[in-house]
């Protein structure tokens, strides 16, 4: 959700000419002076954790409609969750470039962080012994599960059972396996993460 809305905003900044480009890449290489530094990309490096996207012209005071995501409570039938809805927002150009950098800094740690698990990982399948393997496990989505026949009633109610699935990759020396769990657990599995 964090890069979408930093997406959405470049977009709009590019539209309005005072961005060069929309690329997150770009933006967040211009702002830091190393993005393979970690110091840099947590915005704690002495040289450019002040550092901004810089505009291509003066800003002006007009009014901006941008969208973003955001979560938002959401009441039904007595249970309340929280929901994901693309919101319109406006402000004037300053108050939108300034969100901008804003969320550009918070995504720098992120993004840094989904770099380096992806180069850690890689090197890992790479490198794999002969008595090593490489488990990658991710939710899929939660499908909704159907009747052969079914009365209306429960076609359209929040009577539908799901189930989760879990897509798997198994990385050996030998090769790669791919497989799939089903679970009526509804919640996504956690685990370890690599450490930085």
């Amino acid at each position: 959700m964090d890069h979408e809305n930093v997406k959405l905003l470049s977009e709009k900044l590019q539209q309005k000419g005072l961005l060069k480009t929309s690329s997150v890449s770009e933006l967040l290489s211009a702002i830091v002076c190393n993005p393979d530094n970690k110091a840099c990309m947590y915005r704690i490096c002495a040289k450019c954790c002040y550092n901004e996207v810089e505009v291509s012209q003066p800003q002006t005071e007009e009014m901006v409609v941008w969208s973003q995501w955001v979560r938002k409570p959401v009441t039904e039938e007595q249970r309340t969750f929280m929901n994901f809805v693309k919101e319109t927002q406006n402000g004037t150009s300053s108050e939108m470039l300034e969100l901008f950098n804003q969320k550009l800094d918070g995504l720098a740690k992120h993004h840094f962080n989904w770099l380096h698990q992806t180069k850690e990982c890689r090197a890992l399948k790479d490198s794999l012994r002969d008595d090593e393997i490489v488990v990658h496990v991710d939710f899929a989505e939660n499908f909704g599960c159907k009747l052969n026949r079914e009365v209306q009633a429960f076609h359209f109610g929040g009577n539908r059972r799901q189930a989760t699935v879990h897509s798997c990759v198994a990385y050996s020396s030998d090769g790669v396996q791919s497989f799939a769990t089903i679970s009526g657990m509804m919640r996504e599995l956690c685990g370890p993460t690599l450490s930085l």
